[in-house]
């Protein structure tokens, strides 16, 4: 480590190892002296500063936060709870009439950005490191998904260490890296219609609350600004709060420490709000000249470290979590690009856009949705019948013998063959509508 930031540090404001081997000489002149101290003291700070890397500490206690899905209409420091105004966790009213009809315009575009049928509807992920990999994982589930929209590409633009502050300047690095990407894919920015952003100024100190998430607040809406210049077309914003960071011991940057990780989500809130109000200027997401796209959200990933929220979804600190109890480990970045996949693949406002057409006639002319994915899979099967009540699923195997018999009083349910061999399966579904069956593949 020390050799490493000497050889880094050679020549640190001018002064090289020639003139810190002087600076011990009685004949050296004072202002080398003088210089080689400077640089002695900058390279003995980057030594500290350097071994304090961030690192993972399961046992850290940090103040008990309430999610803010679980928060509903209670109040934290003065500030109702909830995704959504009234502490509610979905659009209503006016701004869901707006979602709807936002989700009604998003139709295949040509490379000019006209209507073609043969077009692409692009939809694009933006954010940091873990936003890169969470984002890859949904794509990953999406490969083996089989009721996608044909017109649907989805390009990860996520880079690496690029916090709001610098993706919210239209000339950044990032956006250019952003064009590099959507071009090589033979896709173009007129075709960018949907994005979905994970984001954080890495580089805010202040920890404070209202006051840190309220200047969070103003990066996000100068970022969907530049995001709105960069891609006329795009209609929806698709937002996810940060996942817990109270487990982070050591340097991983003011930006994206405890407790600025609940606060993320605090600043979403806050921005949707004032695109629901309209109270401000510089909201304006509809109109003839809208000047950002419409802000939603999607997955909220905050968690109060281990414990379960009331939905169900939680974060384990040993599995879910690297090294530095930061970036999520394979396991944890599976588990959010899941939650991803469950929201766009089941929520109302994007089934039309996300998903294949799937209407089925069952025994005559009632017609009815059925959602079974991802298949091929890896066994962990989930099942979305929207208009199914009191439904018997019944899986067998090859030789058609029944591994697995479930009951569905709700819209979806899972089941999980993951302790099966790989093949083929067949899923009978019985209800009151009539029957229907399908294949499915566990493994690939």
């Amino acid at each position: 480590m020390t050799l490493h930031i000497i050889n880094s540090y050679k020549s640190v404001d001018g002064i090289d190892e020639k003139s810190i081997k002087l600076c011990s000489d009685a004949t050296s002149k004072e202002n080398i002296c003088q210089k080689c101290m400077k640089a002695q003291i900058l390279i003995v700070f980057l030594t500290i500063n350097l071994a304090a890397i961030a690192q993972k500490n399961c046992q850290l206690s940090r103040p008990a936060f309430i999610p803010l899905n679980d928060l509903g209409t209670n109040i934290f420091r003065g500030h109702q709870g909830g995704l959504y105004p009234s502490g509610s966790n979905s659009p209503s009213g006016t701004y869901l009439q707006d979602l709807q009809s936002y989700t009604q315009d998003i139709k295949p575009l040509d490379s000019s950005g006209n209507y073609n049928s043969k077009g692409q509807v692009v939809f694009i992920g933006v954010g940091a490191s873990n936003p890169r990999t969470e984002f890859q994982a949904f794509q990953s589930i999406l490969d083996t998904f089989q009721n996608l929209s044909t017109s649907l590409r989805t390009v990860n633009t996520c880079i690496g260490g690029q916090g709001v502050q610098k993706m919210n300047q239209l000339g950044d690095n990032y956006w250019k890296q952003a064009d590099k990407m959507i071009d090589s894919m033979g896709l173009s920015n007129l075709q960018v219609q949907v994005a979905w952003v994970e984001t954080e100024n890495t580089g805010s100190p202040d920890s404070t609350f209202p006051g840190g998430p309220q200047l969070l607040l103003k990066d996000l809406k100068q970022l969907l600004k530049v995001m709105k210049q960069k891609y006329p077309k795009l209609k929806l914003c698709y937002f996810s709060a940060r996942t817990y960071s109270g487990w982070v011991e050591g340097g991983s940057g003011r930006g994206l420490e405890y407790p600025r990780d609940y606060y993320n989500g605090w600043a979403i809130k806050w921005f949707i709000d004032s695109a629901i109000s309209q109270s401000q200027s510089g909201f304006d997401y509809k109109g003839t000249t809208p000047t950002i796209p419409m802000p939603i959200y999607s997955t909220y990933n905050w968690t109060n470290g281990e414990v379960a929220r009331k939905d169900g979804f939680s974060m384990d600190c040993e599995t879910d979590f690297g090294g530095d109890g930061l970036h999520l480990s394979a396991v944890g970045e599976n588990k959010i690009g899941r939650e991803l996949f469950n929201f766009f693949s089941r929520d109302d406002n994007t089934k039309q856009w996300f998903l294949q057409s799937n209407k089925t006639s069952i025994e005559g002319n009632t017609v009815n949705e059925l959602l079974v994915y991802p298949n091929p899979g890896n066994g962990l099967i989930n099942i979305n019948t929207n208009f199914f009540k009191e439904t018997e699923v019944v899986v067998y195997n090859a030789l058609m013998e029944k591994v697995a018999n479930v009951s569905i009083t709700q819209n979806t349910t899972s089941i999980d063959l993951t302790q099966y061999p790989d093949g083929f399966y067949l899923i009978r579904v019985r209800s009151s509508n009539g029957n229907y069956s399908l294949k499915y593949l566990k493994g690939h």
